[in-house]
């Protein structure tokens, strides 16, 4: 019986080739494109994390309730992980890791490899296995032991050709010899939840070795910050570990230099590696279903046009007995038919989409290459073919059942229009497709705002035509102060001196790209000041030409000279403002809280403020240092970026600056060469992809809307022909007729608007979070959509209103 109902089902819809082939398409547009983002959203926010037991893997975080809204929460020192795992007893191992880079030399080009120092128990921790060797030990995290490593697997194909017998062999690694002892698995993924997995992922394993300095519990900062992970024992709960943690923390507040509070916090590690990703991806999905509900509505359009002229033949079925439980199974049948057939080329359609998504999709959002049409999604695409086929499958059913058979009989001769109940129900269709479009369109129109704003903000710095390397020097051969300086002095002048370079200078992050180090400062004269009340700038080493190079204005004093040996230092606008309020701030001295206690560093000019780590995120402006004086900041360092202004090709240049830096240093790796521009249209990819994917699902939304209504008001009129001939016939005005029909075809749309205005508002509550300068209630946005919204709508009733007020009377009572 239900195979006979699918037969007749099939054979009726192959009769009415244009509907199912709209309704098929439309359906497949909305399950495809739902599927797509459900398929993200399903490996980025749903899917365990890939390691064994995800579920009780937590990531440890401390939290100064002192400096909360400066740095937020922050990753344990490393001198406290090695405490916890001899005191603490919650879990059943504790591992942590730290970001650093290597030198790798002797396997080809000098390449400069992304790292994570590791402490012994974190593959423990993770539940894997090295396939290959053996995995770090607690004797290799000692100071004197023999330096090993453990090679990722992507490093261990592409650099040594996946040799089986690599184990228990030495590789160069910043001109140190290390043992092989490994290999990790492959796809063994390290999430950058705190910014200790570099860039490029992590090739390099090394063991983790605390200073001493690390292991002076008293001081509450640390150079060497560490993202830690526990695995909880069997029948420990999340709310225990937290308790025992915060015990342990709490006799740390007690005995710091500082005495500052210190808190723990706790969080799965799948919510610390989704991050601020969810909102955004729920963002998304809910744009995209709210396309499938226009479709839906559309299909269900089309299908009581249908059952409407089909409305003989449903009569006469009812008058030979029809039940309508009948009537309901053939309708469903139908529809099911419609529903099974779009299930399958959206399916087509996702897979397709979702590559098309990853592909364009940022960097930053993490697990995204993870997404797969696997059975959770496929499950996903059945439930949305059953939810569309209800919603549309049903709507002829209800209009048509409450008809008698005579009156359907009735109704279906030409000399009568639609009943009432078909006209309110495609009418409150064309109502609930404005309502569901409007949030989509005030949603989008905020996210454009927001992300103009991101854009308008002031840089500071004139980025274009500036390319930047990053040049990182190997610790043994460049242990020495003088043999940095001199290193990179001897690149400066070479580069300098290119055919095409205006400027060259040196700089510890790159303006309005990589983030500052932020901390308090001391302005003189505040020596005694509480440590918590002193103003926070963030601290930039540079060259005397970095300025001219970024092109950053100096506004009073002087720039820095080169290898002047004074202790120097260059203010923005608005860190002189905090360090010196009202003041004059050239001449007056500065230090941080770890600087030597006579070591005061004099302010000798002042220049414009530039963003350094992004227009997006809140702003510490900087106080710049000579880069030949880091040894007085933090114990110096040996990675600096190249900044360079050129008037020639870039990739010439880029070829050029390599040549130039191996004539000093052939071992030197020269990273990441590219223009600021370019970096800078990076860092608001996030922001970009979510705007262009809303727009578009907002203008679909819009444009399925659109023919809605127009199909809807075009039925409306069709049926009316003979109403309107006789109208006309008996000397009604044309332009009366054209106001009657826009008049009705309008009173829908205006009902749905103020329903979609609340819905919009709801909607902008929800993404306040992701606007930067924005009011969620922004009243531009609003108006902006009512007014398009009712544009396109009254374009959409127009052309019907010209076709009814061209209507010839005589043609028009042919019909009767």
């Amino acid at each position: 019986m239900l195979l006979q109902e699918f037969r007749s089902a099939f054979h009726a819809l192959c009769k009415a080739r244009g509907y199912t082939l709209a309704a098929v398409l439309s359906l497949a547009l909305g399950i495809g494109g739902n599927v797509a983002i459900f398929s993200l959203i399903n490996a980025v926010l749903l899917r365990p994390l890939g390691y064994p037991d995800p579920g009780k893997l937590l990531l440890v975080s401390e939290d100064f309730p002192k400096y909360r809204n400066i740095w937020g929460l922050l990753p344990p020192r490393a001198g406290y992980v090695l405490l916890w795992r001899k005191q603490l007893h919650s879990f059943e191992s504790i591992g942590a890791y730290g970001a650093t880079t290597k030198t790798l030399t002797g396997a080809g080009k000098p390449e400069r490899i992304g790292a994570v120092m590791t402490t012994a128990e974190l593959f423990d921790v993770l539940g894997v296995k090295t396939p290959l060797g053996r995995s770090f030990a607690r004797a290799d995290e000692e100071s004197r032991a023999p330096e090993v490593v453990i090679l990722s697997d992507g490093l261990w194909r592409r650099n040594f050709g996946a040799d089986p017998h690599i184990l228990n062999h030495k590789i160069m690694l910043d001109g140190k010899p290390h043992e092989v002892i490994g290999i990790a698995p492959a796809g063994m993924a390290l999430y950058n939840v705190y910014g200790n997995v570099p860039e490029q992922g992590a090739q390099l394993f090394l063991p983790l070795r605390v200073t001493p300095e690390e292991l002076d519990l008293t001081n509450i900062w640390s150079n060497f910050w560490v993202t830690t992970i526990i695995r909880l024992k069997p029948g420990t709960t999340a709310q225990q570990a937290r308790a025992e943690f915060e015990v342990s923390l709490a006799a740390l507040s007690r005995i710091n230099k500082q005495q500052t509070e210190i808190h723990a916090h706790l969080q799965p590690l799948q919510n610390a590696v989704v991050g601020d990703t969810r909102k955004g991806l729920l963002v998304l999905m809910g744009a995209v279903g709210f396309v499938l509900l226009i479709v839906c509505v559309n299909i269900a359009n089309l299908a009581l046009v249908r059952a409407t002229k089909n409305r003989r033949d449903l009569a006469v079925r009812v008058a030979l007995g029809a039940s309508r439980r009948n009537l309901i199974k053939a309708s469903l049948a139908e529809s099911m038919v419609i529903g099974v057939a779009s299930a399958a080329l959206g399916l087509l359609s996702a897979a397709w989409a979702k590559d098309l998504v990853v592909r364009f999709s940022p960097a930053q959002v993490p697990r995204l290459a993870e997404a797969t049409l696997d059975f959770g999604v496929v499950a996903f695409a059945v439930g949305l073919c059953v939810f569309s086929v209800i919603l549309f499958g049903l709507l002829p059913v209800y209009a048509m059942s409450g008809l008698s058979p005579l009156e359907s009989l009735q109704s279906a001769s030409r000399s009568h229009t639609d009943g009432p109940r078909g006209s309110r129900l495609r009418a409150m269709l064309v109502s609930t497709e404005i309502a569901v479009s409007m949030p989509l369109l005030v949603g989008a129109g905020l996210l454009i705002a927001s992300f103009e704003r991101v854009m308008q903000v002031p840089r500071g710095a004139r980025i274009e035509n500036v390319i930047s390397a990053n040049l990182s020097l190997p610790d043994v051969q460049y242990q020495a102060a003088g043999r940095k300086i001199a290193f990179f002095r001897r690149v400066l002048e070479g580069v300098s001196s290119l055919q095409g370079v205006e400027h060259a200078g040196y700089a510890t992050n790159l303006p309005l790209q990589s983030p500052v180090e932020v901390g308090a400062v001391i302005p003189e004269g505040n020596e005694n000041r509480p440590f918590d009340t002193l103003p926070v700038t963030g601290f930039s080493h540079v060259s005397s030409d970095y300025f001219s190079t970024a092109g950053i204005p100096l506004r009073t004093g002087r720039l820095f000279r080169a290898g002047e040996e004074h202790l120097v230092a260059i203010t923005t606008e608005s860190s002189a403002r905090r360090l010196f309020p009202g003041q004059n701030p050239i001449g007056r001295k500065v230090r941080a809280p770890h600087h030597p206690p006579n070591h005061w560093f004099t302010i000798v000019g002042v220049v414009g403020d530039v963003r350094s780590d992004g227009v997006q995120k809140e702003y510490y402006p900087p106080v710049y240092f000579p880069y030949w004086q880091m040894e007085f900041h933090d114990g110096g360092d040996k990675e600096l970026f190249l900044l360079v202004r050129t008037t020639g090709d870039q990739k010439t240049i880029s070829a050029a600056i390599r040549e130039q830096v191996w004539k000093v240093d052939k071992n030197i790796p020269v990273n990441n060469i590219r223009s600021l521009t370019t970096m800078m249209r990076d860092s608001v990819a996030p922001r970009r992809f979510q705007v262009l994917m809303v727009t578009i699902f907002a203008a679909v939304a819009l444009l399925l809307t659109c023919i809605g209504i127009y199909g809807v008001i075009a039925y409306t009129v069709a049926q009316r022909r003979i109403e309107i001939g006789l109208r006309l016939a008996l000397g009604a005005n044309r332009n009366n007729i054209k106001a009657m029909t826009l008049c009705q075809g309008l009173k829908p749309v205006a009902v749905g608007l103020v329903v979609g205005t609340v819905g919009a508002a709801a909607v902008a509550r929800l993404i306040a979070n992701l606007l930067f300068e924005v009011r969620p209630f922004d009243t531009t946005a609003f108006v902006a959509s009512a007014l398009l919204i009712t544009v396109v709508a009254a374009i959409a009733c127009w052309l019907p209103a010209r076709q009814a007020a061209n209507t010839d009377p005589i043609i028009a009572l042919r019909y009767e």
